[in-house]
């Protein structure tokens, strides 16, 4: 790893502990693990059979574009509720934003053409102070949805987007892995380089690659 990229990782490991990772994450005992969820616009699209009126959505991002930035600001949720972030380095940039028709049309509109990445790194969604998806890696990794979400609504859903689904028990983030493996780069330690990103790979020793 180089040491500008170490130098980044130690506080802001340093910064998640002292978190404790507060905030949303899907509490239910089993969630629904769904894969194969490739393309922006027909998941934005459908999330209305998943997502009730007045549900938030949560964009975080390391290289958001000013002019997603500014969609995000748009539509600013006056309220909101601290989710956990997925991002453990560079510090990430987080939205809150509320669900809504005419926010779905113009986020489907800004992505055409464009990498997700220029948007958002991960999404999530809460309503009622609980968490209901969490999409780390949005249309690279697993979308991971609330086991409160009915079955017959997640088999519509995935039908819909052609995409495969399982049940799987809910995995909780390990504060202690996290302290261990700060210790050890406080200790001189090293990941050795590869060309996942360093903090990709700190979150698939913790919870598996997702």
């Amino acid at each position: 790893m180089p040491d500008s990229e170490h130098e980044q990782l130690i506080p802001n490991l340093r910064a998640l502990i002292a978190e404790d990772w507060r905030g949303l994450e899907i509490d239910s005992p089993t969630q629904w693990v769904v894969s194969e969820v490739k393309t922006p616009e027909p998941f934005f699209r459908s999330l209305i059979s998943i997502l009730p009126p007045g549900a938030i959505l949560y964009m975080e991002g390391c290289n958001m574009r000013p002019w997603a930035v500014d969609l995000y600001e748009r539509h600013a949720a006056p309220e909101i509720v601290p989710v956990a972030r997925d991002t453990i380095a560079p510090m990430p940039r987080m939205f809150h934003i509320v669900y809504s028709a005419t926010l779905i049309d113009e986020l489907c509109e800004m992505v055409k053409g464009r990498d997700p990445w220029e948007l958002f790194d991960h999404i999530k969604a809460y309503h009622s102070g609980r968490l209901l998806f969490t999409f780390h890696d949005a249309f690279a990794g697993e979308l991971r949805l609330s086991g409160d979400i009915p079955a017959p609504v997640v088999e519509a859903f995935c039908r819909e987007l052609d995409a495969t689904w399982v049940e799987e028990p809910t995995k909780k983030r390990d504060l202690a892995s996290l302290k261990r493996i700060l210790q050890a780069f406080e200790n001189g330690g090293r990941l050795p380089v590869k060309k996942t990103p360093f903090w990709k790979r700190v979150w698939n020793r913790m919870f598996g690659s997702r």
